[in-house]
């Protein structure tokens, strides 16, 4: 629906500069920083966003005499319809009068668009050290491209729904020549688009994670 205002930015620049593939949207995404990556992260793993772009359009909006101008880091867009603005901040920063400017600006133009606004800073993209590393891991995984089996996914899937609740490490005892980084790639796209879940905000996810269905 939109295309990222993208300026200056190399695969990789410092601690500042990050590009990264993406498999939910099917393009390079490029980010500002590492909190901004992190929260990539969370969007491209939460099988409940359909769509989303950084950076995806600049707002213009009269303040006094003046007109100010302000780019969310993002645009999401979840399966329920809803639309989100979503500004990434540490929160040192949310009290700097420039910052606390962008935000008005951004909330105002919501509150006309019918979109919800959200400010994310560290204290809830870095809180949960297992579900930030566990997203590292699946999207590691998921670039290796190690899951473009059906016929594989469809067997762990059978096995799931007849185990109910079962371990990697019980599914790769009873696959037959399957490797383990090939298991681990096709369970990460299972969880990835939302079709089973694990542990994976208390445990590290690996060969003695526990996997099930969603609704069980």
């Amino acid at each position: 629906m939109y295309t990222p205002i993208i300026t200056n930015f190399t695969t990789k620049h410092g601690n500042n500069r990050w590009k990264s593939k993406s498999l939910k949207i099917s393009r390079d995404v490029f980010l500002s920083s590492g909190l901004e990556y992190d929260n990539w992260l969370f969007i491209e793993c939460n099988p409940h966003v359909i769509s989303y772009c950084e950076r995806p359009f600049e707002i213009k909006l009269p303040m006094g005499n003046t007109i100010r101008s302000s780019i969310p880091n993002m645009w999401i867009l979840y399966a329920d319809g809803t639309e989100e603005i979503r500004e990434i901040k540490y929160s040192n920063d949310l009290q700097e009068k420039r910052v606390l400017t962008q935000i008005e600006i951004q909330k105002e133009w919501c509150e006309k668009h019918n979109l919800v606004h959200r400010i994310v800073t560290e204290k809830e993209l870095r809180r949960n050290r297992f579900l930030l590393t566990n997203y590292k891991i699946i999207i590691s995984l998921l670039k290796k491209g190690n899951y473009l089996n059906e016929v594989i996914r469809s067997d762990i899937m059978d096995q799931i729904k007849r185990d109910k609740k079962t371990s990697i490490q019980q599914l790769l005892n009873i696959s037959s020549g399957l490797n383990i980084e090939t298991l681990l790639s096709n369970i990460a796209l299972l969880l990835f688009i939302g079709e089973i879940y694990a542990d994976l905000d208390s445990n590290y996810f690996g060969i003695n994670s526990e996997v099930h269905l969603i609704n069980d």
